[in-house]
């Protein structure tokens, strides 16, 4: 019985872990493909960290540098504001396998409790260089 028991507690957990999806990250992509319906879109696959090129690891930085300076300015901290980086970064790519994008986010945090993640776009120019060309808030709550 006890055999039985924990069988089914380690298959719940499985699925659960499975259907631990990014929502909020998934939403996001629903709109970049609703807002270019002419790109074709192939994948947003989550990188693991090590596979994140060090000039999107950088703008991740920058980004984030921005939005704390930003808080010190308005004393937000005093507030109960705080931030940090969301550890994902999505690689996107169109048919044909082609990097057009990468995706990652900043949490914005409130008394504690995470209030809305910070998305940022950074796009691929035509030389080659990826750029933050659209930044989006997405609450939490």
């Amino acid at each position: 019985m006890q055999k039985l028991i924990l069988f089914f507690l380690m298959a719940f957990s499985a699925f659960s872990i499975q259907a631990n999806t990014d929502e909020v990250a998934n939403l996001y992509h629903e709109r970049i493909e609703q807002r270019y319906p002419q790109v074709k879109f192939k994948e947003f696959r989550l990188l693991s960290p090590e596979d994140v090129p060090a000039d999107i690891k950088e703008l991740q930085e920058d980004q984030l540098g921005n939005l704390l300076n930003f808080a010190r300015s308005y004393d937000l901290f005093e507030l109960g504001w705080s931030y940090e980086n969301h550890n994902d970064v999505y690689e996107v790519t169109v048919e044909g396998g082609q990097v057009v994008l990468y995706t990652f986010s900043d949490l914005i945090i409130k008394n504690g409790v995470p209030d809305s993640r910070r998305f940022y776009q950074a796009v691929r120019r035509v030389d080659g260089v990826f750029y933050v060309g659209r930044i989006s808030d997405y609450p939490l709550n």
